[in-house]
């Protein structure tokens, strides 16, 4: 049944979209989204934003961590999503976003990158927020192309691509930590 529920989030079929949300009711989650934003009416430049995220891919893939880039909406936005194996503590998880977004201005991008999970610790609602899997857009014709490293692929090697790398979810303890600490980061 879950093959056949992502098989028609990926065909796109109504009242079909899947997701995840980012943090459990205690404050833990496994992934980690960064959104990189191209919305109709705001200014943004589409080249910037996928290099930018090609730039954070390359900072994961050197700490040994595997990045999920894609078009978002077809019209110059960008998501970054990478998983972990285990729950971590949705702080650790916000503050290595914010950690892999902080050179944005100098790269370009016109509107700072939003990071997902966008809370510590969920609110009176009970969890974190929801962030659409890649797939067909919800409201337009368009299907993402998905960045393996070195270019852009589309139809069933891009879903065979992000099957694999959401399959294989990254170590924590690859994170860097804070300053001060023996790992370097933030």
């Amino acid at each position: 049944m879950a093959a056949e529920r992502l098989a028609q989030h990926y065909r796109g079929e109504p009242w079909n979209i899947v997701g995840s949300l980012t943090l459990d009711i205690a404050g833990m989650g496994k992934e980690l989204v960064l959104d990189i934003d191209a919305h109709d009416g705001q200014a943004h430049d589409a080249a910037a934003n996928l290099r930018f995220a090609a730039q954070i891919w390359r900072v994961c893939n050197g700490l040994g961590v595997t990045a999920l880039v894609y078009g978002s909406n077809g019209k110059g936005g960008v998501h970054v999503r990478v998983g972990f194996a285990r729950l971590m503590p949705g702080w650790k998880l916000r503050r290595f976003g914010f950690w892999l977004v902080r050179g944005w201005k100098d790269a370009g991008v016109l509107t700072a990158p939003e990071v997902f999970p966008k809370q510590d610790r969920p609110g009176s609602e009970g969890c974190g927020n929801y962030v659409r899997l890649p797939g067909k857009h919800h409201k337009r014709d368009y299907w993402p192309e998905v960045f393996d490293g070195q270019r852009g692929l589309t139809g069933s090697a891009a879903v065979d691509h992000v099957i694999r790398v959401l399959s294989n979810p990254n170590d924590p303890a690859r994170i860097p930590g804070p300053k001060g600490s023996r790992a370097t980061g933030w």
